[in-house]
């Protein structure tokens, strides 16, 4: 029993300190304040899921403990991204919102080419002869502010990360069903809503962008078995890597990133493109015993994303590489037609 709650009760129905302390607490006593119309009305606060927001509580003379509201942490502020990462993701989160971005007007479309891979690994436990391949994929959207649009996607044949995947592969006769395809597909009004990365989230132009309430929107969504921090941070990057997301809505992102448990700043690096820019990442190991890292990559100057990887942090049998997959933002910009690009 804490300090707090014994001095509450002391004040609602006075008793002997010294014998509440006591283990067991007295029958006779225990059952006096349970008895207390002010004590029934007390109830400890639960654990907030996500350490994102924190509520500040406010014990009224009545007993009752109110929750008055919730904030993003601050970041490094005990829950938050690290201090240094803090630091850099609230200067990019500046640099976004003053960033001189024109949207689509009517007649005109927001153009995108996004690179994604992802593996895909075959075998069965103990999987010393288990291997993993790419897929690569290549997403060009074109949207326009009424929802209508192309999209165009093609799947490229699948790429090896290493030889020894490739060899097992060969090793085992087993056919691989990836192949170059491509589709094309229109959209009329309203039929395309530019939720290219992540269905479980309202499409870019219908987010808040308030940063309080696009936490809870990232909270809110479904998440399956994914750690509720990781999760938050892979929806974050999803939307600042959509072509549609206003200048404003990545500001306020960037500022929900630093708010998360866990995420560090790696320092400059290269993208899949070489393209040099900042990196921040969080590490989790929810997906097997092999702790891998989730980063997003962007550029100092423009607080423009670039890319999102996911890497292993050690070797591992099913895979001859340390990279697991990646998405890139290639290309983005306003066009008037669904034939042009940038």
């Amino acid at each position: 029993m804490s300090t707090q709650l014994l001095t509450l009760l002391d004040q609602l129905d006075p008793v002997d300190r010294d014998r509440v302390r006591a283990r067991p607490t007295p029958e006779d006593e225990l059952q006096a304040i349970l008895a207390s119309n002010g004590a029934a009305g007390f109830t400890e606060p639960p654990p907030r899921r996500p350490r994102l927001r924190r509520a500040l509580l406010i014990a009224a003379a009545a007993a009752v403990v109110i929750v008055v509201g919730a904030a993003l942490l601050p970041g490094g502020d005990g829950g938050g991204a690290s201090p240094e990462a803090a630091r850099a993701l609230e200067s990019a989160a500046a640099t976004a919102a003053a960033a001189d971005v024109v949207p689509a007007g009517a007649g005109e479309y927001e153009y995108s080419r996004v690179g994604q891979v992802n593996r895909t690994t075959i075998g069965a436990i103990p999987l010393t002869n288990s291997y993993s391949y790419y897929m690569p994929t290549t997403i060009e959207s074109w949207i326009a502010p009424d929802g209508s649009g192309r999209v165009r996607e093609i799947q490229h044949a699948a790429e090896w990360p290493g030889p020894r995947d490739e060899l097992r592969w060969r090793e085992s006769g087993h056919p691989l069903a990836r192949r170059e395809e491509t589709t094309n597909r229109r959209y009329g009004p309203g039929e395309l809503d530019g939720r290219v990365y992540e269905a479980e989230l309202p499409p870019v132009r219908n987010l808040p962008t308030d940063p309080g309430a696009l936490a809870r929107v990232f909270e809110e969504a479904d998440r399956g078995d994914v750690p509720p921090n990781v999760k938050m941070f892979e929806y974050g990057t999803s939307v600042l890597l959509h072509a549609g997301a206003a200048p404003e809505l990545r500001s306020a992102t960037y500022e929900v990133l630093a708010g998360i448990e866990g995420v560090e700043l790696a320092g400059k690096t290269k993208d899949p493109l070489g393209r040099t820019g900042i990196e921040v990442s969080i590490t989790q190991e929810y997906s097997g015993n092999v702790p891998e890292r989730y980063s997003l990559i962007y550029d100092e100057e423009t607080a423009h994303p670039l890319a999102y990887t996911e890497r292993l942090l050690e070797p591992v049998q099913y895979i001859d590489s340390r990279l697991s997959g990646y998405t890139l933002l290639e290309e983005s910009g306003v066009v008037g037609s669904v034939a042009e690009r940038p």
